[in-house]
């Protein structure tokens, strides 16, 4: 990746985390919404604009990734600040952006999807630029229905609750990468079955939290949490060891993790004693929160971020060690400020690491470890 947008995404995350401490704002800022910046940094801007980067290549710095990223944080400003009609413009033009990066990669309507002889980690890649789409197209019909005409009433058919609209695409992406590396006999089966699994899943997921239906959530919940399993398995015992393995492992870790608070959480909000235990939903929320963006998310972030210069002139396990020790700084920083000031340091320390080492590659691909995504 061009070592430009590898700036700015060390700007972006960076700043995504500095908003994540706004627990600890002045009373006069306490009003504002810095939550909505802390996850569209991190999961629109950062996430969004890498996804679009590896579909154009990444080889070079195009246009319409600098674009993206540029709109992107001007929506995520717009939206923090509600500046809704501006915001819904820089929706639409975000959303015709992606959808043409996706009809000029693939296909408009995605029969690929249904097509046995495609590859998954295409499917994949393919489902993460649809979701993408997808999920700025639905924010912007999401304001324009709250707070223009109100055709539909429904207390979490919020801009708050698509945050899982913009993580979502981050989440694809990073397990096309992933398909790419298991080598497994009639993988063609067990792939396609995986991939119907974990859309199918996490579409009727989220349906269930519009519709406030409790078990169903946590019935779902269970599935999607057994399918990461199944993941974590599949990758680790059919895959080649590369540096690139080995953040995506730290990076199962962390959503294996996310599977069990996201449980406890839908336990703890609405069990019948919900008043009793608000503070400790509250508390596993945060946690989740946490887990998926910088250990999750984060790691998918990475490997794309690097996808052409593997393998790194870096150790890989101080990586993953930085990572996890700035993920439970962060935990602790929301009762302690001094916390936070660590775990801020340590990302900063583990951005300019990551982005701006040296690649071992000598003036040839042949030495990428991850090769399959960038030919798509």
């Amino acid at each position: 990746m061009n070592k430009k947008l590898r700036t700015l995404l060390l700007i972006s995350l960076s700043s995504a985390l500095f908003f994540g401490f706004w627990p600890f704002f002045p009373a006069e800022l306490k009003s504002f919404n810095f939550e909505r910046l802390h996850v569209f940094l991190l999961n629109l801007c950062s996430g969004g604009t890498i996804i679009i980067n590896h579909t154009e290549n990444g080889k070079r710095l195009s246009y319409k990734t600098v674009i993206f990223f540029i709109l992107s944080v001007i929506y995520a400003f717009l939206a923090f600040s509600e500046k809704y009609l501006l915001s819904i413009l820089v929706a639409f033009i975000m959303f015709y952006i992606t959808e043409m990066v996706r009809v000029k990669k693939f296909s408009v309507f995605p029969i690929d999807f249904f097509k046995r002889d495609i590859p998954v980690y295409k499917k994949f890649h393919h489902a993460a630029l649809l979701c993408l789409s997808l999920s700025i197209l639905f924010s912007a019909l999401v304001i324009i229905n709250n707070h223009y005409f109100i055709l539909i009433e429904n207390p979490k058919l919020k801009l708050d609750v698509f945050f899982l609209g913009f993580s979502f695409p981050v989440s694809l992406i990073t397990m096309s990468v992933m398909f790419s590396f298991i080598e497994l006999k009639a993988k063609h089966i067990i792939n396609n079955i995986y991939f119907w699994i974990i859309n199918i899943g996490v579409i009727i997921f989220f349906i269930f939290i519009l519709a406030k239906q409790i078990v169903a959530q946590l019935i779902v919940a269970s599935v999607l949490f057994m399918s990461v399993v199944l993941l974590f398995y599949l990758f680790y015992a059919f895959s080649k060891k590369t540096q690139e393995r080995t953040i995506l492992t730290s990076g199962l870790y962390f959503i294996i993790l996310t599977g069990f608070t996201g449980i406890a959480y839908v336990i703890f909000k609405f069990t019948s004693l919900k008043n009793q235990y608000e503070t400790i939903a509250k508390t596993i929320l945060m946690i989740h929160s946490y887990i998926s963006l910088y250990g999750w998310n984060l790691s998918g972030i990475f490997v794309l971020s690097r996808n052409q210069d593997f393998p790194l002139q870096i150790n890989i396990f101080s990586i993953i060690l930085l990572n996890w020790m700035m993920i439970i700084f962060a935990l602790l920083g929301r009762f302690f400020i001094i916390f936070d000031i660590i775990s801020f340091m340590l990302f900063i320390i583990l951005l300019f690491y990551f982005f701006f080492s040296d690649s071992r590659k000598i003036n040839s691909i042949n030495g990428a470890c991850y090769e399959k995504p960038i030919a798509l």
